[in-house]
């Protein structure tokens, strides 16, 4: 009875003198140290469209009721999914997505919402990219986003025209889980 007690902590103490391998693995697409809930403080800093690229300040003379600082909750699920909560850069609705391990300490999420006018109705698409970059310890990371507005009427899985409008920017983050 001796011997498989020892032979499971020798194991045990080769693993632990190996803490780096979790993160060496390149076929972990989704790791479970990535997951929880995040809280965010950004600032949009441009906005691109028919009218050229503008600072989110200059573009608000078109759109008064843009917020260029934003705050959003987001939730990383073990099964690859996402959701977050966006505050700022319009009227959005909940967003939905996917993400992945890109490197190390970094993780890429692709998402979808929609963007109602002050009426209530849907009049864009939004399709996020926001590349999340994780400080050592994994509860403190910044992140750079994009994000592409397309008409409601475009499929979402394949917009067939450009952009109406593209916002983009970065913000930092803590773990709030």
């Amino acid at each position: 009875m001796f011997k498989p007690t020892l032979a499971a902590a020798t194991l045990t103490l080769a693993f632990a003198a190996t803490p780096n391998i979790a993160e060496t693995q390149n076929n972990e697409k989704t790791p479970k140290r990535f997951t929880g809930i995040y809280s965010f403080q950004g600032q949009t800093d441009s906005v691109s469209g028919p009218f050229g690229t503008l600072s989110c300040t200059d573009f608000q003379q078109f759109a008064p009721d843009l917020i260029c600082a934003n705050s959003s909750l987001l939730e990383l699920r073990e099964d690859g999914t996402a959701s977050t909560t966006i505050a700022g850069i319009g009227d959005f609705s909940d967003s939905y997505g996917t993400w992945s391990k890109t490197d190390r300490r970094e993780i890429t999420i692709n998402w979808i919402s929609i963007v109602y006018d002050p009426m209530g109705v849907a009049t864009n698409w939004a399709l996020q990219t926001t590349v999340l970059s994780f400080a050592p310890g994994l509860d403190d990371l910044t992140t750079t986003f994009e994000i592409n507005w397309y008409p409601i009427a475009d499929d979402p899985t394949a917009p067939m025209n450009p952009p109406d409008i593209t916002f983009s920017g970065s913000s930092t983050g803590q773990r709030f889980n």
